[in-house]
């Protein structure tokens, strides 16, 4: 690119050049010919006003001739190397003859007593205007090997950027993923290398995303598939002795529900990613989705033998309905199974400036400080909560779903001495909430 750049550019330049030096030449050219026309006029006027005339001797350099004839037309005075015969016909003006194996410019004057010719040799004035352009036009010839050197000076170091980009993008190889950098790129490199280091950053995050999901579902699949296994082996062998009971049954079905409630959490873990998710979010809700959760969890609610409230009124924010509503459940139903039995989940829906923050308390065992700040890691179990079953997926998922949003998952000591989980959203504008 750069040698074709200089190429194009020092080849316009001269073209350029050239066609300037032409066009000055020209201009000059017709310049001279008025001044050598006025010197014409000037030496024809004095030798028509003068009477004493001394034949010139013959020189091959001179410029000039003059002939001067009386009123009939005789030759009273001439130069020594001009002809007999009248070298023009003309009674006055200018006009352009042939004689001495020469073009000659000449001007004649016409008075009372006589007529006055002079000529000019073409030849000297094409050499003299030429000498004169010459040395006008040789500094603009001399100065196009100074403009290639500038040139190439100013195109070399405006795409230095661009060939440190080449030469990064030349060394890297196909693990290598991590971003460009360039030392004051150019205005227009810039959204090349933002846009470059975007695409780097997405494609390592799809890369990081890929092995989690093969590691995650490694993990969390194989001790589900193990209470399969051993649910099924129960049951072949309570077949054969024709001694099925129910326990095994239920065994067999909670396997296959937990197995189907890990996949799920799984996908939905990475199902929400900047790369996918919805960039035009609507207004939401959030009071209608609360009633929704806790609507569609309402039978392990009563299988817990807990109580729920739900204090709040229309609050409204943007989402993703749907990432929204699982953000939400995911809470619910982390309080729900840790809770305990009996216990007591408070949710509660209030403003604080332009934030929505909304209040998961439980009146269960809550958790210590350091454990709390680890809550949202995947696969993370409080110590206090190891005979419960579960992926350990749900509050990464909602905290995931979170930062999509603009959102913040803190966790604190309820009023209850359970655990509080607050979600803090943007306030949607038009949001007739109370505080």
């Amino acid at each position: 690119m750069q040698a074709k750049l200089l190429r194009l550019t020092i080849s316009v330049v001269t073209i350029a050049t050239f066609f300037a030096a032409l066009h000055g030449y020209r201009n000059s050219q017709s310049h001279l010919n008025k001044l050598f026309d006025k010197e014409l006029v000037t030496v024809t006027h004095f030798m028509a006003a003068s009477d004493n005339f001394s034949p010139q001797p013959a020189d091959p350099t001179n410029s000039f001739l003059y002939q001067i004839f009386d009123k009939k037309n005789r030759l009273i005075a001439k130069a020594s190397d001009a002809p007999e015969y009248p070298i023009a016909s003309i009674a006055k003006g200018f006009t352009e003859v042939a004689f001495n194996r020469s073009q000659w410019r000449v001007y004649v004057v016409s008075t009372d007593v006589k007529r006055v010719l002079v000529a000019q040799s073409m030849t000297e004035r094409k050499s003299t205007a030429d000498d004169i352009l010459l040395v006008t036009i040789t500094p603009i010839v001399f100065s196009i090997p100074i403009i290639g050197l500038l040139i190439f000076y100013v195109v070399r170091k405006s795409l230095a950027p661009l060939r440190l980009l080449s030469r990064q993008l030349r060394n890297k190889n196909s693990e290598d993923l991590s971003p460009v950098k360039i030392s004051h790129p150019t205005k227009e490199l810039v959204p090349v290398v933002d846009r470059l280091n975007d695409v780097f950053a997405k494609l390592n995050d799809a890369f990081e995303l890929e092995k989690q999901v093969s590691a995650n579902a490694a993990h969390e699949l194989r001790t589900p598939v193990s209470v399969l296994s051993i649910a099924v082996n129960n049951l072949a062998t309570a077949f054969a002795n024709n001694n099925i009971t129910e326990k095994q049954l239920r065994e067999l079905t909670q396997g296959v529900a937990r197995m189907a409630n890990v996949i799920e959490q799984i996908i939905n873990l990475f199902r929400f990613t900047p790369e996918n998710f919805a960039n035009k979010l609507s207004q939401v809700d959030i009071e209608k989705i609360l009633q929704e959760v806790i609507t569609n969890n309402y039978s392990a609610l009563e299988e817990a033998k807990q109580s729920i409230e739900l204090n709040s009124q229309p609050s409204l924010t943007y989402a993703d309905p749907f990432a929204l509503y699982i953000l939400l459940e995911n809470i619910v139903r982390n309080a729900i199974k840790y809770a305990g039995e009996g216990a007591h989940i408070s949710i509660t829906v209030h403003e604080s400036y332009n934030r929505l923050l909304i209040d998961f308390d439980d009146s269960g065992k809550g958790l210590l400080e350091e454990e709390r700040q680890q809550l949202t890691q995947r696969f993370y179990r409080a110590s206090n909560q190891t005979d419960v079953k579960g992926s350990g997926l749900g509050l990464a998922i909602a905290k995931r779903i979170a930062d999509l949003h603009g959102a913040s998952i803190t966790f604190e000591e309820a009023p209850t001495s359970g655990l509080r989980v607050r979600v803090s959203l943007k306030k949607a504008k038009g949001n007739k909430s109370g505080a």
